[in-house]
C-alpha cells in the first residue's frame, strides 16, 4: 500500500516547522506499514500540477491526497511574469537569502498589496480553468490506477497583501468541490475546519502556509478517510 501527497507548496511549508509536524509527516508516523511520499511544488498552481502529473503517476500510488488550488485562487496586485522576474532579479544578483527575504517583506510584497488596492485584481488561473485542471489531474490518476483519491480544499488565508483572499477562496472552493462530485471523489473541507478552530490558530506566522495546528488538523481529517478506505 502506497500513499501519495501531490500537492503545491501548503505540504511542505513553511520550511521552519519540521517533517514530523506537516500533515505527511504525522500521516508517515501514523501508518508504519504503509509507505507514504510527498511530492509537493512551491509556488505552483493547478496548470504545473496537470504539468508535472507523469511524476505523480510513475508512484503508482493507491491512495493519492490532492492538495492544489491556493496559487489559483488568490488575488493579486501584480501578474505572475512580473513577480517572477523581480524573484528571479535576486537570484541572478546573487542576493544572500536573508536580503531576498527583507526585499520580499518591505519591498515586494507591500507593492503587491498597493498596487492590488489600485487595480482589479490578477488571478494565476481562470475559476472554470480550477475546475478543469482538477478533472483532468484526478482522470489521469484513475487511468494509472490509483484506487482512491482524496481532495483537500483550499484552506483560509489572512496575509494582507491578498485583499478579499478569502472570499475568492470560497468561491474556488466551490468548483472543486464541484469537480469532486462529478468524479466521485472524496473532499476535505479544510476551510471549514480552521474556521471551526480560530483561523489565526492554524496558520503559519506568516499568515499564509499551514501552521502546526494546520497540519494536525488535516492530517486528522485525511486519516479518517483513510482508516474508512483500509477497512
Amino acid at each position: 500500500m502506497k500513499i501519495l501527497i501531490y500537492s503545491d507548496c501548503m505540504s511542505i511549508g513553511p520550511a521552519k516547522l519540521e517533517e514530523k509536524h506537516r500533515y505527511g509527516g504525522i500521516l508517515n508516523g501514523r501508518y508504519r506499514n504503509i509507505e507514504v511520499l510527498i511530492k509537493g511544488y512551491s509556488g505552483q498552481t493547478t496548470d504545473e500540477g496537470c504539468e508535472t502529473i507523469e511524476e505523480a503517476k510513475k508512484e503508482n500510488a493507491d491512495i493519492v491526497i490532492l492538495g492544489w488550488g491556493v496559487n489559483d485562487a488568490l488575488p493579486r496586485g501584480l501578474k505572475r511574469k512580473t513577480r517572477s522576474k523581480i524573484i528571479r532579479s535576486m537570484y541572478k544578483l546573487h542576493l544572500g537569502e536573508k536580503i531576498r527575504l527583507a526585499i520580499r517583506k518591505f519591498f515586494l510584497n507591500p507593492l503587491e498589496y498597493f498596487t492590488l488596492k489600485l487595480r482589479k485584481p490578477h488571478f494565476y488561473i481562470d475559476i472554470e480553468d480550477t475546475k478543469k485542471n482538477f478533472c483532468n489531474i484526478i482522470e489521469a490518476l484513475r487511468k494509472s490506477g490509483c484506487k482512491k483519491i482524496i481532495v483537500l480544499s483550499i484552506a483560509p488565508v489572512l496575509n494582507y497583501r491578498f485583499i478579499n483572499a478569502n472570499q475568492n477562496i470560497k468561491k474556488y472552493n466551490d468548483i472543486i468541490r464541484k469537480a469532486c462530485v462529478e468524479n466521485d471523489v472524496i473532499f476535505v473541507d479544510v476551510y471549514s475546519a480552521f474556521e471551526e478552530q480560530g483561523i489565526k490558530e492554524c496558520l503559519d506566522e506568516d499568515l499564509f502556509h499551514y501552521g502546526e495546528q494546520g497540519h494536525r488538523i488535516v492530517a486528522e481529517k485525511v486519516e479518517y478517510h483513510i482508516d474508512e478506505l483500509l477497512k
